[in-house]
């Protein structure tokens, strides 16, 4: 704290804004935007040739393009955002750190509660499959409570951004071979090419060697504060 420039805390305290950072847009807590994400998609995506990499026979990497399809596209929003990315953050320091953390996956299904008949009738667990002579009576396959799923936290992605120019940064995380490029426009934060997807690659047949490919998906976030 004594570090910081208490005039400049002050201020924000008093008006919430910092004349210090005041043109570091980036800075603060995002929220994917769902809605944002899959409309650029749409306009980037759909029905073009889109960069792509497989991996060949040989298990080299190759480059080639893609065309999402439809469907492709219906599974992506279904899988993607709405459950593995529907609640996803990203935190923005003035030190040039970030933090990116998904969602925490959801809570295990409860096992189902038994029918009432199941108690109520001592003769409920049996059923009569054929003639109702002596000994076709048959005991039915009593319901087996799931075993509780174990819940993993969610593993966070640290990494640093840097100021390109006013409205557009560089964001490397670690362990990540490139770096991905960010821009500010209209209140959301746009990064470029972060989430890989496979696709079906164009004349292969299902299940073939090499008939997948991925693409990069652009990734929409929207200010908390």
């Amino acid at each position: 704290l004594l570090q910081a420039d208490l005039k400049d805390l002050r201020t924000f305290l008093e008006k919430g804004e910092s004349p210090i950072y005041s043109d570091e847009k980036i800075l603060g807590r995002w929220q994917l935007d769902g809605n944002a994400t899959i409309n650029h998609m749409k306009r980037t995506k759909i029905g073009i040739d889109v960069a792509a990499s497989y991996v060949d026979g040989s298990g080299a990497m190759r480059e080639t393009s893609v065309k999402m399809k439809s469907r492709e596209f219906r599974q992506f929003k279904e899988g993607v955002i709405d459950v593995l990315l529907n609640d996803a953050k990203l935190f923005v320091f003035p030190d040039e750190e970030l933090v990116f953390v998904p969602p925490s996956p959801p809570e295990p299904t409860a096992p189902r509660e038994p029918e009432e008949d199941e108690y109520g009738n001592p003769y409920a667990e049996y059923s009569a499959p054929g003639s109702y002579g002596a000994g076709q009576f048959q005991r039915r396959p009593q319901p087996v409570a799931p075993s509780p799923q174990k819940r993993e936290e969610p593993k966070e992605k640290e990494g640093s951004w840097k100021r390109q120019t006013m409205g557009r940064y560089k964001i490397q995380f670690e362990n990540a071979a490139v770096e991905n490029r960010a821009t500010f426009k209209s209140s959301r934060l746009i990064i470029k090419d972060m989430f890989p997807y496979p696709v079906q690659r164009s004349g292969l047949p299902t299940g073939s060697r090499g008939n997948r490919a991925i693409i990069k998906v652009d990734l929409i976030f929207s200010r908390v504060y």
